[in-house]
């Protein structure tokens, strides 16, 4: 009798633990799928507060720079209307491809929502920022995506500049995002001086500040992610890790 008293007690333990193993699992899934772009893999907008708060409060303490960047597909509807719904889809996750290629393990990738997507980029300066929107850009743009037609996508560029709350950081990206569809699409827009002649493209000096005309250099990039680099010290090992795109 006692030992099958046992043998019950010591099954029911297991079956417990297996159960409580498989509840852990599914909780930890539905956190990914919480935080996690279904279609393209990419981080949704979830952790963007979260992801710019720590960066802007590392930034402030140590001035190492982080800049944002924007970007939307162009005329995306017409993709959808005219190529049907399941290639839009297929577009959406080759740009994503392209973003994921050319961003670093410190940086952050995200699908905002629809066509529209935006880049965290840890300790870039203003000047790189522009260089690798406009490398994210032509990588899009010469990709055949969809038959007969180029696939285009408008950027906008936006420093940390000491903004006070992470949303009016993201609101100056999305300016910049609004003008570049503005003045005409498949445009990189951002570290424009107000009183820069328009009509140039942003790469061109004529139409960038003093600050934006020093030739870009390699991004220093960190082994760890974000959330591993706010106690303040600079990370070790900064080398350039962007890749280019298959």
């Amino acid at each position: 009798m006692a030992a099958r008293v046992t043998a019950t007690l010591l099954g029911v333990s297991m079956f417990s633990a297996i159960f409580v193993r498989l509840i852990a699992v599914q909780q930890r899934t539905l956190e990914a799928r919480a935080v996690s772009d279904a279609l393209t893999g990419l981080h949704s907008r979830t952790l963007l507060p979260t992801t710019l708060e720590q960066a802007m409060e590392q930034s402030r303490r140590t001035g190492i720079p982080m800049t944002l960047l924007a970007f939307d597909l162009d005329e995306f509807k017409e993709i959808n209307d005219r190529h049907g719904h399941d290639a839009g889809d297929a577009v959406l996750r080759a740009v994503a491809d392209i973003l994921r290629a050319r961003i670093r393990r410190s940086d952050r990738a995200f699908r905002l929502g629809g066509e529209e997507f935006l880049a965290f980029l840890y300790g870039t300066d203003k000047q790189q920022g522009l260089q690798l929107a406009e490398e994210l850009r032509s990588a899009v743009e010469s990709k055949l995506l969809v038959p007969h037609r180029a696939v285009t996508v408008s950027v906008g560029m936006a420093a940390y500049s000491g903004d006070p709350d992470w949303e009016t950081w993201e609101t100056r990206c999305d300016q910049n995002l609004y003008d570049a569809k503005a003045k005409g699409r498949n445009l990189v827009v951002g570290c424009r001086s107000p009183h820069a002649p328009s009509g140039f493209p942003p790469t061109d000096p004529r139409g960038l500040d003093d600050r934006a005309r020093v030739t870009p250099g390699p991004r220093p990039t960190s082994r760890y992610g974000l959330s591993s680099t706010v106690s303040g010290a600079a990370p070790p090992a900064w080398r350039d890790r962007r890749r280019d795109a298959a």
